[in-house]
């Protein structure tokens, strides 16, 4: 395979010449020729274009041959040649192989595609073609193949207008040129297109051709006729505002023939569709005049047409509804399927100043928010006057109210500003006059003023911001605790407060109503105990309802907890680890034995303890003091008939309603008193061997130790237990 354009290529041929014999009968020439012996061409073509020669075992040779390719090819000429490739050896005579070879000519993309002279390159299009039309069908040839001939068709964007663009489109396989979808064909803004086209083919490089479309719009009575009018009407001082774009006026009373407008008639199209003449419509009173008015040609030119609306009569305007009159004026073209324009115009009849000005209502009704800067505009006093040039000046009616010190009035719009801070908590209505004028009459209306709430004030605590309530310990879930209370100087949302606690602390235990009420949560843990906590902390929020900003204010609400008679006293002594004492048998009655220790939680008479002795064997041989605990002898011991160890029965009872005890044991061990006292030594001296603590043993008993010598030993050695008597 060679390319086709390539005009010295060297080919490879995929073939090998070999001679089996020995080298003397070897290989020794080739011959190529065309396979066809008439073709020629094949001939001067190719050459052989070197051997390389190779020595192999037994000394044969092995030969390799190229192909030289001597003048260019031309595929879209011819795409293929033949030919035979002869070998010869060296023997007598000799020996030959042949080969047939087939060159392909493989396409190069050399050719551009070529408009066919059957394109049509100008064509005429109506200004009303739908979308999609087909302009004119592009259809170009490539003698190339494959890709390389292949042609697409394509609008050149570098070379089109943005107006061509946006109208016209080129389908790249058919070639066909057609109307965009939205395309806006106007003959009267654009006659002609120049559409550039290319023919571009599918090759790796691709090659095109340039070619434009001429388009010629075809002009189609596709346009009504305008209507522009123009006012012609005298102004007075001071002048009359415009009545409006299209509408006329004309002064009352005035004679026959007084021009009221001017009229310009036009086309956009060309020729007779663009041959324009107007008329007026008749019709009854009040439409098109009842004869009032008629046109009157001015001038004629290409495409327009002048008139002017006059009067046939003097026009009375208090006798007209509305001050106006009607009129309807039509416009059509001469084209073959005319276009018509109707314009229903409004003649408006001038009035002299000879009423006075109304306010639109007799009270108006005004609202401002407080706290606005002075100069906010507060609202507009609106007069109207049914004169056609009222020139209305506003003001405030002298000395009518001291309140019309506090806004001012616009003179020419009747704009109402305030000139101070309005604060509602101190004033919330205003009333005022205000004055229209016309120069030669006037009148009055009354502005009632009412000042809006803003939320400008935070919730105020009844009683101050720090507060105290009191509820009783162990009080049930919903028990009310007390009442908060907080006042809004604002009003409405503004003014409505609520409550609710700081989520922190103590404020699990306690909630609050809408109202204010703060009631008592319990379940959960949450139970009131004065003993752990005597008092809460709680954080009251008092919130209104403004929008869009909610104020607040905290008040810091202490909770003190009323006692419960909820804790039996707690006895110290005896307790259940320390709960025996030893007593001498000598004790004399009245003596001290031991002071009898408890503790109760509660507070005041909750806590107020008084002790006693159960019913048992021994109670009439002792005697306790009620509110020191003391234990004393009530009877003497002996400790040949007393049990080792008596066992006592004591109790500690509150004085709350209903009071609560609790009930203990005490052992006391009856014993010989030592044969001589000696005055007890510190806790830390060493104790004598099988003796108590604070003895010491005697060699001889001493007649002269006293009883109460005894006892201070005796309570000195521990053995009463407790503190001492008081």
């Amino acid at each position: 395979e060679l390319a086709e354009v390539n005009g010295s290529a060297v080919a490879g041929l995929p073939v090998a010449a070999v001679d089996r014999d020995s080298a003397r009968f070897g290989l020794r020439q080739f011959r190529l020729q065309p396979l066809d012996f008439n073709d020629t061409e094949a001939a001067s073509m190719f050459e052989l274009a070197h051997h390389r020669l190779r020595h192999g075992g037994g000394g044969r040779r092995r030969q390799r041959l190229s192909l030289r390719l001597l003048r260019p090819l031309d595929r879209e000429r011819r795409d293929s040649y033949r030919l035979l490739l002869t070998a010869a050896d060296a023997g007598e005579p000799p020996l030959t192989g042949s080969l047939s070879l087939t060159v392909l000519v493989l396409d190069e993309n050399d050719n551009r595609p070529a408009w066919l002279p059957d394109v049509v390159w100008s064509v005429n299009v109506s200004e009303l073609a739908p979308d999609g039309t087909t302009v004119t069908q592009l259809r170009a040839a490539d003698p190339d193949a494959g890709a390389n001939g292949r042609v697409v068709y394509l609008l050149d964007e570098a070379r089109a207008s943005l107006e061509t663009l946006r109208n016209f489109e080129v389908d790249p396989g058919s070639g066909e040129v057609r109307l965009r979808r939205g395309a806006r064909l106007d003959y009267e803004r654009v006659k002609a297109y120049r559409v550039p086209v290319l023919a571009r083919d599918r090759g790796p490089a691709p090659r095109h051709t340039e070619g434009e479309v001429a388009v010629r719009l075809l002009d189609e009575n596709d346009e009504a006729p305008s209507i522009t009018v123009h006012s012609l009407a005298a102004r007075r001082w001071p002048a009359p505002p415009p009545v409006g774009p299209d509408d006329c006026s004309v002064p009352e009373n005035q004679p026959a023939g007084r021009a009221a407008c001017y009229l310009l008639a036009a086309d956009r199209d060309s020729g007779a569709n663009a041959a324009v003449t107007c008329s007026l419509q008749s019709g009854k009173e009040g439409d098109s005049g009842g004869g009032s008015f008629m046109l009157s040609l001015q001038s004629r030119m290409e495409r327009q047409v002048a008139y002017q609306l006059v009067t046939t009569r003097p026009l009375d305007r208090e006798s007209l509804r509305g001050g106006a009159v009607a009129a309807t004026v039509s416009c059509a073209d001469a084209g073959s399927s005319p276009r018509r324009t109707v314009r229903r115009l409004r003649v408006a009849v001038l009035d002299e100043n000879d009423n006075p000005p109304n306010f639109t209502r007799p009270i108006f009704q005004m609202q401002l928010d407080e706290e606005l800067e002075p100069g906010t505009t507060i609202g507009r006093v609106k007069a109207v006057d049914v004169d056609e040039w009222p020139a209305l000046n506003y003001s405030l009616l002298a000395g009518s109210d001291p309140d019309a010190e506090v806004v001012s009035v616009d003179s020419d719009s009747g704009l109402v500003r305030s000139r101070v801070r309005f604060d509602r908590e101190t004033r919330d209505r205003y009333q005022f006059q205000v004055m229209a004028s016309d120069g030669v009459h006037a009148a009055t209306a009354l502005v009632e003023l009412t000042i809006a709430d803003v939320n400008d004030h935070a919730p105020e605590w009844v009683g101050g911001s720090s507060q105290q309530l009191r509820v009783r310990e162990n009080s049930p879930a919903n028990t009310p605790v007390g009442r908060v209370s907080a006042i809004d100087r604002d009003s409405g949302d503004n003014g409505r407060v609520a409550y609710r606690l700081e989520p922190h602390g103590s404020a699990r235990q306690f909630g609050i109503r809408p109202d204010g009420e703060v009631y008592v949560v319990a379940g959960g843990g949450l139970e009131l105990d004065r003993e752990r906590t005597p008092t809460l902390s709680l954080k009251v929020i008092a919130f209104d309802f403004g929008r869009p900003t909610r104020r607040q204010n905290v008040s810091q609400v202490t909770v003190a907890l009323i006692d419960e008679n909820d804790s039996s006293p707690r006895l110290l002594f005896p307790s259940f680890a320390d709960n025996r004492i030893a007593v001498s048998c000598r004790l004399p009655v009245g003596g001290w034995v031991a002071r009898l220790r408890a503790a109760d939680s509660d507070e005041s008479d909750n806590a107020r303890l008084s002790f006693g002795i159960g019913e048992g064997p021994w109670r009439e041989h002792f005697s306790v003091d009620a509110s020191s605990g003391n234990l004393t002898l009530a009877k003497p011991l002996t400790c040949a008939t007393s049990p080792e160890r008596i066992s006592l029965r004591v109790s500690a009872k509150d004085h709350g309603r209903p009071p609560r005890f609790t009930a203990g044991a005490l052992f006391i061990d009856p014993e010989e008193p030592p044969t001589q006292l000696v005055p007890p030594q510190p806790p830390r001296e060493p104790q004598a061997p099988g003796g108590r603590p604070g003895w010491r043993a005697a060699a001889a008993p001493t007649a002269a130790a006293t009883e109460a010598a005894w006892m201070a030993a005796w309570a000195a050695a521990g053995a009463g237990r407790g503190p001492g008597p008081g």
